[in-house]
Parts: structure tokens; C-alpha cells; sequence
């Protein structure tokens, strides 16, 4: 069993949503015909601690690959996704 790594967390921080990743792509066609979404790799976890309530694709979420690797991504409108990386992979 590996040792565990703490991971700065906010006091009182909630998840809204647990996702697997099992996809390789998520996009949702809007009606003006823009596409909104994100592309992602197979095996890992999306843990929403922000999420838009009208669409449910804007937000942060935190991102925890198998591999040990933790990012936090943030989708904002009209801009690209805005990664940061927590934790490198094991």
C-alpha cells in the first residue's frame, strides 16, 4: 500500500458531483451551434465543487487520474479550460 499524500482542500468543501471519465470527448451542441464541453482521457474521476445549475457544464472540478495525478480544471464560457496541476503522477 502506497503512503497517503495530504492534498490542501478547503475546510467545509462539498462535492456537488462525482463523474468517471469514459469517454474521450465531451461536448454538448448548444442551440446557437457553439460547442461547450471539454476533452478528456480515459481513466479518471471529476470531482464537481462548482458547477452552473442552468447547463451543469460550467464550473471547477477537481480531476483524479488513475495514475496518481490531480489537477484542478476550471470551464469558464467562451474561454479555454483553465488547468492547474496539484499533483504530479506517481
Amino acid at each position: 500500500m502506497k503512503a497517503t499524500i495530504p492534498i490542501g482542500v478547503p475546510p467545509g468543501l462539498r462535492v456537488m458531483h462525482i463523474e468517471r471519465g469514459t469517454s474521450n470527448r465531451d461536448f454538448i451542441e448548444m442551440p446557437d451551434g457553439e460547442l461547450r464541453g471539454s476533452i478528456f482521457d480515459e481513466g479518471h474521476w471529476k470531482f464537481w465543487i462548482h458547477r452552473n445549475v442552468s447547463d451543469r457544464l460550467l464550473g471547477t472540478f477537481l480531476k483524479l487520474y488513475d495514475n496518481g495525478k490531480i489537477e484542478r480544471v476550471t470551464v469558464r464560457s467562451g474561454e479555454g479550460d483553465q488547468v492547474d496541476l496539484i499533483k504530479p503522477e506517481d
